[in-house]
C-alpha cells in the first residue's frame, strides 16, 4: 500500500520507504490503512472536544482483535505514537481482571505449559491466579 507522506509523522522507516511524494507501507491493506486515515484526520481536525473525541475513539476501536492487531501494526509502522498508544490500552482493557486461562481465551491461545511446570510456578507464586 502506499500513502502520502502528510499522514505520517518522519521515522527512519519513513524515510527509508519514501520514493517521491509516497511512502510504501508493507503488509498493510487498504481497509486498514483507510481506518488509520480516518482516525488521523479525525484527530487532525480539533473540532470535536476531549470527551467527544474519546467516545468516538471508543467506538473506532470497538472492532475484532485481527483488525485491532493490524491497525496496531500499521500505526507502528507508520510511527502514529498517539494511535499505538490507544490499541495498547484498548488490548489491556480487554484483559484487565483476568486469569491466565481466561486470557488465553481471549487471545485464542493454548496452554503449551506442561503440568509440573504450571505446578511449579503456581506454588512459587501462592497470589497469582493462574487457573
Amino acid at each position: 500500500m502506499r500513502l502520502r507522506p502528510y499522514f505520517v509523522k518522519p521515522s527512519r522507516t519513513w524515510e527509508e520507504g519514501c520514493e517521491g511524494d509516497e511512502i510504501s507501507v508493507p503488509n498493510v491493506t487498504a481497509e486498514i490503512l483507510g481506518k488509520v486515515m480516518e482516525w488521523c484526520k479525525k484527530h487532525a481536525k480539533g473540532k470535536e472536544t476531549k470527551e467527544e473525541l474519546k467516545e468516538w475513539d471508543a467506538e473506532f476501536l470497538n472492532v475484532d482483535q485481527a483488525v485491532l492487531y493490524h491497525i496496531f501494526i500499521a500505526a507502528d509502522y507508520l510511527y502514529n505514537k498517539e494511535l499505538v498508544a490507544q490499541v495498547s490500552q484498548k488490548v489491556a482493557d480487554m484483559i484487565r481482571g483476568k486469569r491466565i486461562d481466561e486470557i488465553r481465551e481471549v487471545f485464542k491461545l493454548k496452554n503449551d505449559m506442561p503440568p509440573e511446570l504450571v505446578k511449579e510456578v503456581i506454588d512459587g507464586n501462592p497470589s497469582i491466579d493462574f487457573m
